[in-house]
């Protein structure tokens, strides 16, 4: 059997209506962070609400790996190749036969934040980036989108890679320096934002 992490994240759009005849619609994503989780499910429930009566979201976690071995991509190329490679490697631990990913899944969403720089002749201007991917299981066509990106502090985290801190710390103090920062786009709204316009790209394909 496929061994991944199950978490399942409902939302009932309307409670008080009955949900479709063919049950909640299900996607696998390929983070276990909870803001990126909520970000994806609140995007579904915006683009797909208004065509499903009772429309309810499950989101499945299913942590994959980008491939990449210090854990950063540098450039938008390079982001975007993390996000297919977080894809690749979902689908390769569900298995990709109609069984284990058709029978279960609509849809399957791969999150991954990059960063890219600037330089100017007086400093180095670097960005965070959001890319997804939406892939529609019983078509495999796929829909990609970049977010609005927020600045990112490189100096700081280049110096503290200096000293030898860990993952874990740089992590905890981007965190409180986009709490400080207080900017008007958060990293949830580059994922939901990302992810509803991956998903409406899937229905102007069509």
């Amino acid at each position: 059997s496929v061994q991944f992490e199950h978490q399942l994240l409902g939302y009932d759009l309307s409670p008080t209506m009955s949900s479709p005849a063919d049950g909640p619609l299900r996607i696998a994503v390929t983070s276990s962070n909870p803001e990126k989780l909520e970000a994806v499910r609140a995007a579904f429930q915006t683009v797909l609400a208004p065509q499903t009566l009772g429309l309810v979201v499950e989101v499945t976690v299913c942590p994959s790996d980008s491939g990449i071995p210090h854990g950063q991509p540098w450039g938008m190329q390079h982001t975007y190749e993390g996000a297919l490679a977080r894809l690749h490697h979902m689908k390769a631990r569900l298995g990709e036969t109609e069984s284990t990913v058709g029978g279960t899944f609509l849809y399957l969403v791969s999150v991954e934040n990059g960063v890219f720089v600037l330089l100017r002749h007086d400093a180095t201007e670097a960005q965070d980036v959001a890319c997804v991917v939406v892939e529609e299981v019983a078509t495999g066509r796929q829909g990609m989108n970049f977010s609005q990106t927020r600045p990112y502090p490189l100096q700081e985290i280049q110096r503290m890679r200096q000293e030898g801190a860990s993952g874990e710390r740089i992590g905890e103090f981007c965190r409180h320096w986009y709490d400080e920062k207080a900017l008007l786009v958060s990293r949830a709204d580059q994922i939901r934002t990302a992810t509803s316009f991956a998903l409406s790209l899937l229905g102007s394909l069509g």
